[in-house]
């Protein structure tokens, strides 16, 4: 997923020397149906036992894991 593709893209762009068409595919799963698609993901790995993390955490997780592996 890209940041952009939570917000609704416009199929056109028009400026003062043309306007530009975007490709169908390029703004069709933008908006709405990004967000709740990437919503039940998250409901979906949650019921399946997933954990998130920031990124801090999972460096912390990772040098843990690391000092453990070198005892």
């Amino acid at each position: 997923l890209h940041p952009w593709e939570f917000e609704k893209m416009p199929e056109k762009f028009e400026y003062d020397e043309g306007t530009f068409i975007f490709k169908p595919e390029l703004s069709k799963n933008c908006g709405d149906f990004t967000v709740k698609a990437f919503d039940e993901y998250i409901d979906l790995c949650l019921n399946d036992g997933f954990k998130f993390s920031s990124c801090d955490e999972f460096c912390e997780i990772w040098r843990t894991h690391e000092q453990q592996d070198r005892k």
